[in-house]
């Protein structure tokens, strides 16, 4: 091999093990940076337009370099540094529009939704990359805009800071932050909502793995008021104004409380640092949602809500997928040539990617119902019948009977804390 080969080879090596080595004080600020952006669906495409940048004061999430993370959702965003290439940060997640995309209507219908992606504020110069999974299961790019520090600092928004209550601590170096947020509560009704926000926040805690790592999080209670009670219930023509936008009825799902107005989710959460998104709304009407690194939400003034609360938690802090069958608003069509994203489900494309190696070598693949093993592959799962497969007949990802995760998902939300936090306790 040619000398000046080796030794240009040589120099990037050792240029990529020093930035690799370079602590995450030496690469940005401690404030959050947040691209905000529009996305658009159209029948064979999707288009993503940048619209700003908006700063603040803290960053919320891994105070370490994150340049692989793990890839749950359908989008990708990775921070590269425009100098060196080297990949600062990475960042997994869904959103209210693709969910979307899993709805029937979509394909036939253009709808635009309002996104962003949050990052640690970097010092230099980067490049921030937004992907989408195609039906190749490869990530294409949608999205790439560049961002100066130096100038384009000037120029990002700033949004209103609520008042906010810090209602659990943590004394570990790289914590968990989780913002509750307030929707629907009037000014007379802050009292109700801090009591409630640490009871759920109690009520997390009891849970496992939530409870074995209890000292890596902090939880923050976000107060913003409404001028309303409650949120909208458009199948009943019940319309509020409250701070979030949330609404019933997401995609004429009756329970599916959502928001297509996550710029003022954001904004509110922002008041604080964080990297978890929980919403409290002050309803009694049983529903809820949760989408992986995007939000959870429950009506706070129900029977079942403490149960909610943990199923949607486990799809927004883990990206575990509903383990139940039969919903017929999405899409159920199975593509058998890829293994789907869901850490606690399978096709069997590439089973060995996923609780494999928990399994017992005398169970069945498939495992039928009656078997004497707890752990296996029992068919039925996100909405399906027949050709998707759960690691446990009973996981409170598939019936709120069952108050506790399964032992799998159990694993998954652990590899979740563990990564988030360096292993650090």
């Amino acid at each position: 091999m040619n000398k000046k080969i080796v030794l240009i080879l040589l120099i990037s090596l050792i240029n990529d093990f020093c930035y690799s080595q370079k602590s995450y004080s030496e690469l940005f600020t401690g404030k959050m940076l947040r691209l905000n952006y529009t996305i658009t669906n159209y029948k064979d495409s999707v288009e993503a337009k940048f619209v700003d940048f908006s700063v603040a004061n803290k960053w919320g999430g891994e105070n370490y370099v994150v340049n692989n993370c793990k890839k749950y959702g359908i989008f990708y965003m990775e921070m590269i540094d425009s100098c060196s290439n080297n990949v600062l940060y990475t960042y997994s997640y869904n959103s209210l529009f693709s969910e979307w995309l899993d709805i029937d209507l979509s394909k036939n219908k253009s709808k635009t939704y309002k996104e962003c992606v949050k990052m640690p504020f970097p010092k230099k110069t980067c490049l921030i990359n937004v992907y989408k999974l195609n039906s190749k299961h490869e990530y294409k790019l949608i999205l790439s805009e560049y961002f100066n520090p130096k100038y384009d600092k000037f120029k990002c928004k700033t949004s209103t800071t609520y008042p906010y209550k810090h209602i659990k601590s943590s004394k570990s170096k790289n914590s968990i932050n989780i913002a509750i947020l307030a929707e629907g509560y009037q000014k007379n009704e802050k009292k109700k909502f801090l009591q409630s926000a640490k009871e759920y926040s109690e009520r997390i805690f009891e849970t496992e793995p939530y409870k074995k790592y209890q000292k890596l999080f902090n939880v923050y209670a976000v107060f913003d008021e409404s001028k309303d009670n409650g949120c909208d219930i458009p199948n009943k023509n019940i319309y509020k104004n409250t701070i979030m936008d949330f609404s019933y009825n997401t995609f004429n799902m009756e329970r599916y409380v959502m928001s297509e107005n996550y710029w003022a989710i954001s904004n509110v959460a922002q008041s604080v640092p964080y990297n978890h998104i929980i919403v409290l709304v002050n309803s009694d009407i049983y529903g809820g949602g949760g989408i992986y690194n995007y939000y959870s939400v429950f009506s706070a003034n129900n029977y079942h809500s403490k149960e909610v609360m943990v199923h949607e938690l486990g799809h927004s802090f883990a990206g575990l997928d509903d383990e139940y069958e039969d919903n017929a608003t999405y899409n159920t069509d199975i593509d058998n040539k890829y293994e789907i994203l869901s850490p606690n489900l399978t096709n069997l494309v590439e089973f060995s990617s996923k609780w494999e190696k928990y399994i017992d070598k005398s169970t069945p693949i498939p495992t039928p119902k009656n078997s004497k093993h707890k752990i296996g592959v029992f068919e039925g799962g996100r909405y399906c019948y027949k050709g998707i497969y759960r690691p446990c007949l009973h996981c409170l990802m598939h019936d709120l009977e069952t108050n506790y995760y399964c032992e799998i998902c159990e694993k998954i939300v652990e590899e979740t804390i563990l990564n988030q936090t360096q292993n650090n306790e």
